[in-house]
């Protein structure tokens, strides 16, 4: 679907995703995408802050008060209550892409023109990304349920050229409709649906499988650009990550 950044927002005494070791951080609901993300990262990085289950938005007072010392938040940026934000004493925390990170997330960046009032003008702050995936139930091709998903598989593709204008979520650019999952199958009913409107071509990549989405029907206009060619950091990291996958196919 898209990526989801990771936000840590802190007082400016904590300089770096180290300085939580020990720390008191919300890390939203058990279970939820930011809650198994945070403890997958921190873990990774050898740090171990004291978890606090609530929801970032509700924590920032706390946050204020010095009663926790951090709130995570892994959305997609930009997030509305994090850019109403404008106390001059927080910030956003930057991540460092250490090499434990590289093999489950992607490397990203929170800039001024994300977060006005949290970061300086014409700077950003680097931090890290997990993908999401839509997924669902292998239903019975014959069943209602299938039928039913089937329906809102081909409505929303069919409106994802529209999602990706104002006043949508800037997220719906990143839409890679025939990207893959490593051991998983793509739903019958959307694979239909590329092959009737997003046939692979030579042109495709084959290392990340997004393409862009289709133009509108009956319009020549250009469709948006796909993530690799928008953002070069997101483009470094497919290298990478075809280069790494073709010296393991070698040994």
């Amino acid at each position: 679907m898209f990526n989801e950044e990771m936000h840590v927002l802190a007082p400016r005494t904590i300089q770096s995703a180290r300085d939580l070791d020990g720390k008191t951080v919300v890390v939203d609901l058990p279970d939820s995408s930011t809650f198994v993300t945070a403890i997958n990262v921190f873990e990774r990085l050898g740090i171990r802050p004291h978890l606090i289950y609530q929801e970032p938005r509700l924590a920032v007072e706390q946050l204020r008060k010095g009663e926790v010392d951090a709130i995570v938040a892994i959305e997609g940026k930009p997030l509305q209550w994090l850019s109403q934000i404008t106390d001059r004493n927080l910030h956003l925390v930057p991540i460092e892409y250490a090499r434990n990170l590289q093999e489950e997330y992607l490397p990203s960046k929170l800039s001024s023109q994300d977060y006005p009032n949290l970061v300086a003008d014409g700077a950003s702050v680097e931090t890290v990304a997990a993908e999401a995936v839509l997924a669902s139930y292998n239903w019975a091709p014959n069943s209602d349920r299938y039928r039913r998903l089937a329906l809102l598989v081909d409505t929303m593709f069919d409106k994802v050229t529209q999602l990706q204008r104002p006043p949508f979520h800037p997220k719906w650019k990143e839409m890679a409709p025939r990207a893959t999952v490593s051991g998983w199958t793509r739903f019958k009913a959307a694979q239909e649906w590329l092959d009737r409107n997003m046939p692979l071509s030579s042109g495709t990549s084959a290392v990340s499988g997004a393409v862009p989405p289709p133009p509108p029907r009956g319009s020549a206009g250009s469709a948006a650009l796909a993530p690799q060619d928008r953002d070069p950091l997101y483009r470094e990291f497919l290298e990478w990550r075809a280069n790494r996958a073709k010296g393991g196919a070698s040994r």
